[in-house]
């Protein structure tokens, strides 16, 4: 890939403009985070929710990884999340395609923890918030951190950094414009 460097301030207004900072400070936190999917999660949504330990869907919800229909590659880590999360075939199916996975079939590929209906989502995701909250804090903590030690050396800030440099290259292309 040949993508042209980016100054630093470029890089800075790119980071604010698509999130990658928050999904960094939800990756970084060393409490457990807690995503509950009710309707659709789309692009940087999807890619939030992927970036949470654990995830909870009501019965509706639909996971898109939308990048590829605007002309764009994933800016917020779906890059990064969909292949560490699903078989490789599904995530470059969803990455490459656009189309959206229902919240069946991410429970059926470990996407999802548990699918309810909707007015059990919050309740569920809240009494697992509970039940941790009340685990052992410095063990949690210590996991987070072996676990984080995984992604990174399987390339979690070059990922970035790739998404950082080609994020603004496709964002100049003539598919983006149409």
């Amino acid at each position: 890939l040949n993508v042209p460097t980016l100054t630093a301030e470029e890089r800075m207004r790119g980071e604010r403009m698509s999130g990658t900072r928050i999904h960094k400070q939800v990756f970084n936190l060393d409490k457990p985070t807690i995503a509950a999917v009710n309707g659709t999660a789309a692009g940087a949504g999807a890619d939030l929710a992927f970036t949470c330990d654990l995830r909870y869907a009501s019965e509706t919800a639909r996971f898109y990884e939308v990048y590829i229909r605007r002309g764009l590659v994933p800016l917020d880590g779906g890059a990064f999340w969909a292949p560490y999360h699903l078989p490789h075939a599904k995530a470059m199916e969803m990455l490459l395609t656009g189309d959206a996975m229902d919240a069946q079939e991410a429970a059926h590929f470990g996407l999802v923890n548990k699918v309810v209906p909707a007015d059990e989502l919050m309740p569920t995701a809240m009494e697992m918030a509970r039940r941790l909250a009340k685990g052992p804090a410095v063990a949690i903590q210590l996991l987070k951190h072996m676990v984080r030690g995984i992604h990174r050396s399987e390339g979690y800030e070059q990922r970035w950094e790739m998404a950082e440099q080609a994020g603004p290259v496709t964002l100049d292309t003539w598919d983006k414009k149409e």
